[in-house]
């Protein structure tokens, strides 16, 4: 973890856990940091390895994390994208059911045995 000047405020090995909500960073020596995927400010990544702009202007660098590292990537991105969706979306209400539409099944040949309106109904959505 350094500042913005680059001035180291803490490094070692560690431990990263994702949940819901919350970023965790265990060391190995020293007390565990909790950051909310909420204040998460920017996801940096290259060169196998991923910076993160915390609040208090601290950059959080996480690297060697070998084969798990696009794992990592990819689950950091997933459920910070659900918090901020969740966040985004708490009040909004449900306005539109379904979608109607014309329907026209063509058989092989190309004809038309049925034709008609429908109703597109949405019953269920997953991010």
């Amino acid at each position: 973890m350094t500042d913005r000047e680059g001035k180291e405020v803490s490094s070692g090995d560690a431990k990263a856990m994702i949940d819901e909500e919350h970023l965790s960073i265990l060391p190995k020596s020293g007390d565990p940091y909790l950051i909310s995927l909420r204040d998460l400010e920017n996801i940096v990544h290259a060169d196998y390895a991923i910076t993160l702009d915390l609040p208090g202007s601290l950059l959080l660098s996480i690297s060697k994390l070998g084969y798990t590292y696009e794992d990592f990537l990819r689950v950091l991105y997933k459920m910070r994208n659900e918090i901020i969706l969740r966040d985004l979306l708490t009040h909004e209400k449900l306005r539109l059911t379904g979608v109607d539409a014309q329907m026209q099944f063509l058989d092989s040949q190309g004809k038309k045995p049925r034709s008609g309106a429908v109703r597109f109904v949405c019953t269920k959505q997953r991010w």
